[in-house]
């Protein structure tokens, strides 16, 4: 996996995540899709496993950089639910993918949705688990749930969209081409 084009991907998929997220909300709710997860899912798709988990942990920590939540006397960036929740989803999909075809569009969109549900209902623990302490103010957990699982169906939508987009810059991330095995006799 080539790093340079993977966080300048990360980058960019990070600045979309900022800069559109309240443009691709749906209605006044907190539900948008995610560019972060869609990279997420096609790196670990394509990387060795390795590459893919620790990518899958380098997109989650941004997240948790991006988010801030309210504490008493400020604003506090709590490290580590989405980092963990990137995490657990990068090492599903790398178990599952050689259950489906890397270049079929429904697998990535498939991937994407069940990344997204898991991602969701980690960082919700977490959090929970976090706020626990009363020093940050999590919010209703119900809700940020939902609004987790919304937007893991948003993403699944976006992924119809970047992930062909993605498979054709798979050479340029430095991914093999998906082989089928050969049979028959050598020579």
């Amino acid at each position: 996996m080539s790093w340079g084009v993977f966080l300048i991907a990360a980058w960019l998929a990070l600045a979309c995540e900022w800069g559109l997220r309240g443009a691709a909300a749906l209605g006044p709710t907190a539900i948008a899709p995610s560019f972060v997860l869609v990279l997420a899912v096609f790196v670990a798709m394509w990387a060795p496993s390795v590459h893919a988990l620790f990518g899958c942990v380098v997109l989650g920590l941004g997240l948790d950089l991006l988010m801030q939540l309210n504490a008493g006397e400020g604003m506090r960036v709590v490290v580590g639910p989405n980092a963990l929740g990137f995490l657990l989803m990068g090492y599903a999909v790398v178990i599952s993918r050689s259950l489906v075809f890397r270049r079929n569009i429904q697998s990535g969109v498939f991937l994407t949705l069940l990344g997204g549900l898991l991602v969701a209902i980690v960082a919700t623990a977490l959090l929970g688990a976090r706020g626990l302490y009363g020093d940050i103010e999590v919010g209703r957990l119900g809700g940020r749930l939902v609004t987790g699982f919304g937007s893991a169906v948003a993403s699944a939508v976006l992924a119809v969209v970047m992930i062909p987009g993605l498979t054709l810059l798979s050479g340029a991330f430095g991914f093999r081409k998906q082989r089928a095995p050969k049979f028959g006799t050598r020579r």
